[in-house]
């Protein structure tokens, strides 16, 4: 694949590279950025697999405190079907929940 410079800016942030997709062949752009410029999931042409992913969010805790009682609340707070149906309309069903 040959991949060319159509423009001499080096400062681009992901903000302006989702702004600016029109004037790219491609771009990687964050879900949140490429939302915010008025992208949506039928415009992107790959994304990040969940499984395997080092770069997926998640929760850690302290060694020692991963059974205690407020982590398991903390989690079951985070890993619920009101949660991802938040996250699904934030996201307009563009990020895949890991858990």
């Amino acid at each position: 694949m040959k991949i060319r410079r159509r423009s001499k800016s080096r400062n681009w942030t992901p903000a302006s590279s989702a702004a600016r997709i029109e004037d790219l062949d491609a771009a990687v752009v964050n879900t949140d950025w490429a939302l915010k410029s008025g992208l949506s999931a039928e415009d992107r042409i790959a994304q990040e697999p969940v499984d395997n992913n080092p770069y997926r969010n998640f929760i850690a805790v302290k060694t020692g405190t991963e059974n205690e009682a407020w982590v398991k609340t903390l989690v079951s707070s985070y890993q619920n079907d009101a949660v991802k149906a938040e996250f699904d309309k934030v996201y307009k069903g563009t990020g895949i929940s890991a858990y």
